[in-house]
């Protein structure tokens, strides 16, 4: 595929893995990013995810000096209402033997920024917005049930499509996050992590067996 021969190019001679060693150059070349609202897939086009920044709507956030920004910007990275406004960010990714591998490049510094966080999307039928194309849910270790998508389905007060999980989380250290896919014959079971690096915010998911999950995700 042109677009992964392009990035593994670009990429050339440096480690794209949890964790990352601070470069003075930038390890991606400017071309090769995604400029959209949810640019990082964890499961095809059925499973994708958005890094998401809220900022005071009054402050004037601070642009990313290292980063090059377009002209102009697809429509809905950005969002606003009369007390915030949110910022989704661009994402370069990379294939993995039994996942991807996401880095988050933030269009804007830290400063007076409210919170992030990481924003699941489940694909949905068209004309019909709560019904998903597949059969998905998340878990985590340390929780007594699972939670999101399907689970919306049996009562659960989360939304059929979307699902917002802080980054990185009042420990200082995202949660990993499992899901479970309902493929034919059996389900796939993800591992997502993530943490921020001196490049971004890097995202990783990988394949894993059932044995490796939170025993209320089975």
């Amino acid at each position: 595929m042109e677009f992964l021969e392009i990035l593994k190019q670009s990429l050339a001679d440096a480690e794209f893995r949890l964790p990352r060693l601070h470069s003075p150059k930038p390890l991606y070349n400017s071309k090769d990013i995604r400029w959209q609202k949810f640019p990082g897939q964890i499961y095809g086009l059925d499973l994708k995810v958005a890094l998401e920044s809220t900022f005071p709507k009054e402050l004037l956030a601070q642009l990313t000096p290292s980063l090059i920004q377009p002209k102009s910007l697809p429509q809905g990275m950005n969002f606003e209402n009369e007390y915030v406004i949110r910022y989704y960010h661009p994402a370069i990714s990379k294939e993995l033997d039994k996942g991807r591998e996401i880095l988050f490049m933030p269009r804007f510094t830290k400063e007076g920024e409210l919170f992030r966080r990481l924003v699941f999307r489940r694909k949905m039928i068209p004309d019909f917005p709560n019904e998903g194309r597949m059969q998905m849910m998340l878990a985590r270790f340390g929780e007594d049930k699972p939670f999101g998508f399907s689970c919306w389905e049996e009562g659960d007060k989360g939304n059929a499509a979307y699902v917002s999980l802080a980054f990185p989380g009042k420990s200082g250290d995202f949660v990993p996050v499992y899901a479970r896919i309902e493929e034919y014959p059996t389900p796939v079971f993800l591992k997502i992590e993530a943490e921020e690096t001196t490049e971004g915010v890097l995202v990783c998911s990988r394949a894993i067996s059932p044995e490796e999950v939170p025993p209320h995700l089975l």
